[in-house]
């Protein structure tokens, strides 16, 4: 995440990797000059093993991630001050698995989205909390995953999985969905706002990464999929165009760069 005085970076450290998702590991947040020299960094001990995959700035930084103890999977999240300091630490739910999408910011607090699995079936939930970080309300959302949120003006975006199909919706900040689209088999996993559109990649039910524009009312505009084996992991503007992230599938590859007039 990009800061006016340098960037934030979020992430896991200090575990163990493990065909179950690793033990150990604490969540990690630093921050860099725009230079890339460290500033400081922090490695939190939450429950017992888990990752921020978000950061918010601002006055206060807020991380959010994945957590769990000897039994049981949660949402949490951290705010610290400017410097690092830990000021609160808040721990959200007892599920058999978790999988943390994103935040963003709301009047007088935020909006975090993921996935919980409950006697083995797979639900997507949106949570509204205060400033300090307690639960206000939590409604479900009609697909099994959602992979990515981004904020737009008035509400939020979502991409996900419906029933094996690309899942795109729109919802106000009270969690009431606007509308809610399918676009063929796959499932969307990156998302961003471009002007009046949304552009999503994702993965095709080939497993070949796709990327698309969907105007504002979430019908489709353009669709392009791409050689190679993977999934489109982010998407972000530049002045040429979309930056798309591909990732590899393929035993070799790596993470590609992509660039598209989408």
């Amino acid at each position: 995440m990009l800061i006016e005085d340098g960037l934030l970076v979020c992430g896991c450290s200090g575990g163990k990797a493990t065909p179950t998702g690793g033990q150990g590991w604490k969540a990690h947040l630093m921050k860099l000059s725009r230079s890339g020299e460290p500033i400081w960094e922090r490695a939190m001990r939450i429950s017992g093993n888990e990752c921020a995959y978000n950061v918010l700035p601002g006055s206060k930084i807020l991380i959010f991630g994945e957590t769990k103890d000897s039994e049981n999977y949660g949402f949490f999240l951290s705010c610290l001050d400017s410097g690092g300091k830990v000021e609160w630490t808040k721990v959200h739910g007892k599920f058999e698995g978790v999988m943390a999408s994103g935040i963003i910011d709301i009047v007088d607090g935020f909006i975090f989205s993921g996935s919980v699995k409950t006697e083995k079936d797979w639900q997507s939930r949106l949570f509204s909390v205060g400033m300090a970080g307690d639960i206000e309300w939590a409604v479900d959302v009609a697909c099994e995953r959602v992979f990515q949120m981004c904020s737009v003006e008035g509400g939020l975006i979502l991409a996900g999985k419906r029933s094996g199909s690309i899942f795109l919706a729109r919802a106000d900040c009270s969690g009431k969905m606007l509308w809610q689209k399918e676009f063929g088999a796959g499932c969307g996993i990156s998302v961003l706002l471009d002007g009046d559109d949304y552009v999503m990649g994702g993965e095709n039910q080939h497993g070949n990464p796709f990327v698309c524009r969907i105007d504002k009312n979430g019908n489709m505009a353009r669709r392009i999929d791409l050689e190679g084996s993977g999934w489109i992991g982010a998407v972000a503007r530049h002045s040429a165009g979309i930056i798309l992230a591909r990732h590899a599938l393929e035993p070799g590859e790596h993470t590609e760069i992509l660039f598209s007039d989408i």
